[in-house]
């Protein structure tokens, strides 16, 4: 099968399209991939800068979603199955095999390549926005970055669990791309910046 593989720790300029070996093993769910996601922590680990660090070569790639080929009997999956699921790498391949409690049915309305987008950057946004955070409907939630990866889901996370939404950005356009995912008012990142943002919120200097 065809993969990338990262020959070394200086980012994507390192990975070449090869051949690899099919992934094998008993116990484990078979994945045809058909979309691999690409997220902040994914480049830290190419850099070798992540905190799960990996000896090249290796194939990276934390997100896919694809269709099951072959799971182990009595798991909840059996081929032909469209499902998501979380890896520590290898996403950037064909075909993965993971553990059956990493993979999660993919959502019918969405399309692989919309599903996958939902892995890191949402649930890392709906955990720090619920779980730690404890959002109730009706407050209010700033989020500085906003057109990221990570804000731009805490932008769609917030807006939808009912929270008023200030995103903060700094590329020109972004306002636009932020208002479309959810946010109710948008901060241009330059001098000044906190001093409206407290006034929108009703905040003291």
């Amino acid at each position: 099968m065809k993969a990338l593989v990262l020959s070394e720790l200086v980012g994507p300029s390192a990975l070449d399209h090869r051949d690899v070996d099919i992934p094998t093993g008993e116990g484990l769910v078979h994945i045809d991939v058909r979309a691999a996601g690409v997220n902040f922590p994914d480049l830290l680990m190419m850099k070798g800068q992540y905190q799960h660090k990996l000896a090249v070569p290796f194939i990276p790639g934390s997100e896919i979603c694809g269709v099951v080929t072959r799971a182990p009997h009595g798991s909840d999956w059996t081929p032909g199955d469209r499902v998501s699921a979380l890896v520590p790498s290898g996403g950037y391949a064909e075909k993965v095999a993971v553990q059956p409690e990493q993979v999660l049915p993919t959502p019918p309305q969405l399309s692989d390549a919309e599903a996958v987008c939902l892995l890191v950057n949402h649930q890392t946004a709906y955990f720090a926005l619920t779980i730690r955070g404890s959002l109730q409907s009706g407050e209010t939630v700033v989020v500085l970055g906003a057109a990221g990866g990570v804000g731009s889901a805490t932008v769609q996370v917030a807006s939808a669990l009912g929270a008023r939404v200030i995103a903060v950005v700094h590329r020109d356009g972004a306002g636009d791309v932020v208002r479309a995912l959810g946010a109710d008012e948008v901060v241009p990142l330059r001098d000044g910046w906190a001093e409206t943002v407290t006034r929108l919120t009703g905040g003291v200097d």
